[in-house]
This record gives C-alpha cells, structure tokens and sequence, in this order.
C-alpha cells in the first residue's frame, strides 16, 4: 500500500483507477487501453489522434526518496525496453499510429532527477528505430495531480469518500532522548494529579500514571506498526485520523482552561469517538481506545500537547 496526498493505492489499484481517467480524460483523442493479457508490453494504452502513450506505476509501498527514486528509474528503463522486446505486438496493435509522448503515470514523482534521466531515455529510445515511434518522441512524466479532477469524479460516481488532506506517517522517528521524554512524563503527570497532592494516595497515584504513559510511550511504535504490517489501508486511513486530531489537540491545549487532567481525558475521549466514527467497522471500539492511549502518551513525551 502506497499512501500520498491523493489516497492510498495498490499497483493493481492504480492501474484500473488509471484506465477509468483515461477513458474520461482522452476520450475525444481516442483513446485505446490494452489489456496486460497476455502481458504486459510497456503500454497500457495510447490515443488514436493525438500520439499519446501511457504506462502506470505504483509503489508497493513508502519508500525513502532514495530508494523511491531507483524504484521509479528502473520501471522507466525496463517498460521502455518491453517496447523492443514487444515490437512485433506493438506493430500490429498500433497500426499507422505513431507514439509520439509516452507518460509514465505515477502517485508522486520521486525526484527532479527523474526529469533530466528521461531525456536521456528519450535518445536511447529513438535509438532502436521503432516502427511505431515517432521521429519526433518524447517522455514525460505525471503525477496524480495531473489527473485530480477526473480522479475525484470517479471515487464520487463510485460512492468513495474523497479526502483533500496529507496523511503523514504515525511511525516517523523521534528524537528525543530517554531523560527528555522522562522528564516530560514526571512533570505532566505531576501537572494532571496537582490537586491530589498532599492526599494520602498522591504518590501512589503519580507513579502509577507515569509508569503507564512511559510503557504506553515505549510501545506506540509496536502497536502501530503490527496494524500497518497485518492492514495496511486501515493504518493508512488510522494515520490520517490521528494525525488532524493531533493538530486539533495542540490547539485546545493552547486555549483550555480547565484542569491538565480533565483536557487529557476530553482529547482522549474524543480521539476514540472520531476514530470510531471516520472508520467503523473497519476497526473496533477497544481497538481505538488503546489506539488513543498509546497517541496520548506520545504527545506528552515529546511535547505535542502540554500544559503550560
């Protein structure tokens, strides 16, 4: 699963969204898919009229920009050799057409590298005197944002939610030390029960609660991590919960006025209803809870939400 600005895509996935806008998009220049059986030929489809030639991508998965960008280099290299390997397909299945633009159609484009590597793919592709390429050809390439509209229209035909926000990942590191997110825990804690001290059962209560939000701290990343692994798209949608509410709980810690106790339990509270209510019955109510438990003890160890 691959998650961008523009939802959260498989290859496969991608690949029939894609067909859809194409369909749409270049109707009136003739368009023409060719199906990947009985393979794939290193062109999913191309325009009657206007020369135009498509191949999709899509990433298994995030990846480092790095490694994104070798990911999205070698797929440009291999499709554009199945158009020699395939040649004699290609021949009968265009005709007198002419590829004249060949897009390769990702999510996200990786690198401004990329730009600069297709050129060089450009001569090398001229190169192999192709029938079917016009004299003239060239590689661009596009991401989701040049077919956005087209995109939506079809996730709203099909009755799918449209989301118009960046999910960012949950797991990304954090640097923070043990002492800092230590001290963060002691002086939140401290900050929730103040108006125990003094009681009889203050310091029990205070190393309860600090012990439990370090352990609750420690194993956010275990947690998470096992729903990314075993559901991908229930993380991603989980991811893009979790991620405006914690916009919003930064923003009533700034205005509350109230206890430090009684606005952890309020945001608490309302993170397990907003995660039940944007995805059941995808994931259950005890579920969200320990989701919003584990959130909750990550804000107050590196200072997402405070007090003060």
């Amino acid at each position: 699963m691959f998650s961008c600005e523009h939802g959260n895509f498989e290859g496969r996935q991608w690949e029939d969204l894609m067909q859809l806008v194409f369909k749409r998009k270049f109707a009136a220049d003739g368009y023409q898919c060719i199906t990947t059986s009985p393979g794939d030929y290193g062109l999913e489809g191309f325009t009657t009229l206007t020369g135009k030639g498509f191949q999709c991508y899509c990433p298994e998965k995030n990846y480092s920009q790095k490694e994104f960008y070798e990911h999205q280099r070698n797929k440009i290299n291999i499709d554009l050799k199945k158009l020699v390997k395939n040649k004699k397909e290609l021949s009968a299945i265009l005709g007198e057409n002419k590829i004249i633009n060949w897009i390769f159609v990702t999510p996200v484009i990786s690198h401004n590298n990329l730009l600069s590597y297709i050129k060089e793919k450009e001569e090398e592709v001229k190169g192999y005197s192709l029938d079917f390429i016009h004299k003239d050809f060239s590689i661009s390439i596009h991401d989701a944002g040049y077919y956005i509209t087209e995109m939506n229209d079809i996730r709203y035909f099909k009755g799918e939610a449209i989301s118009f926000d960046l999910p960012p990942p949950i797991l990304n590191d954090v640097d923070i030390d043990e002492t800092q997110y230590n001290g963060n825990i002691k002086r939140k804690s401290a900050l929730r029960l103040s108006q125990l001290e003094g009681s009889a059962s203050y310091e029990r209560k205070l190393r309860f609660l600090e012990e439990s939000t370090t352990q609750d701290f420690l194993s956010h990343t275990e947690f998470f991590g096992k729903i990314e692994k075993e559901a991908p798209v229930v993380y991603a949608k989980l991811s893009r919960v979790i991620h405006e509410f914690t916009e919003y709980a930064a923003r009533q810690s700034n205005i509350w006025t109230g206890s430090a106790h009684e606005l952890t339990e309020k945001l608490s509270d309302s993170l397990v209803e907003t995660i039940v209510n944007d995805l059941g019955p995808l994931i259950t109510k005890s579920t969200a809870m320990t989701a919003a438990r584990h959130t909750v003890a990550r804000w107050l160890a590196i200072c997402e939400l405070d007090y003060e």
